[in-house]
């Protein structure tokens, strides 16, 4: 009786958290949207939120990791946050959503039991802004090529690369200067902060 009232009381830390973190990643992407110069044409951002959404996963678990992920870009489109530039609207959503995102940044939740390992989390996250970066470059390349013809194929996929390296690439860059300066922080002096011994109970 005593484990599972500890069990559940970590759950409800962890939901807790997991909203906090999302309304979080929502305000900052809400201010990264303000700020002129953070702010690219056809919808690329450098983005504040990557680093509220990773910590989802690092602090919680996979399971949190994906849920948290899919719930930011969900609710963020729902209230403005994303807009939908094409007619291809399901491989825009797959490519430029849920692969970036719930995939993405997901998957940071698969090294939360690494998370007191600077170096590792450090590739963890460069690993999940690759995978954002590929999947915006393939989105690129389908709608600017496949869809308006705009040019020839390798000028599209360069094209593409080079725009999405541009903002993703200094997304990664933010993420990790705040990761490395804040670590202590983050994991160890947030008033919702999950310790080790409850995570535990857990997985």
């Amino acid at each position: 009786m005593k484990n599972a009232t500890k069990k559940n009381s970590v759950t409800i830390k962890q939901i807790v958290d997991t909203a906090i973190l999302i309304a979080l990643a929502i305000v900052l992407k809400f201010i990264s949207d303000l700020i002129p110069f953070l702010n690219y044409f056809e919808g690329g951002t450098i983005d504040l939120a990557m680093l509220p959404i990773l910590l989802i996963g690092f602090r919680n678990g996979p399971k949190y990791g994906f849920i948290g992920a899919t719930l930011y870009w969900l609710l963020a489109w729902a209230i403005g946050g994303f807009k939908i530039y094409s007619q291809m609207v399901f491989l825009e959503i797959l490519l430029d959503r849920f692969v970036p995102y719930s995939i993405g940044y997901g998957i940071a939740g698969l090294f939360y039991k690494k998370r007191d390992n600077r170096l590792s989390i450090s590739l963890v996250i460069v690993l999940c802004a690759l995978i954002r970066l590929l999947s915006h470059t393939i989105s690129g390349v389908i709608i600017w090529y496949t869809w308006t013809g705009y040019s020839e194929f390798m000028t599209s996929l360069w094209t593409s690369f080079i725009y999405n390296v541009s903002y993703v690439g200094l997304t990664c860059a933010l993420a990790l200067i705040l990761f490395n300066s804040l670590k202590t922080v983050l994991y160890y002096k947030a008033p919702l902060s999950i310790q080790k011994k409850d995570i535990q109970l857990e997985y």
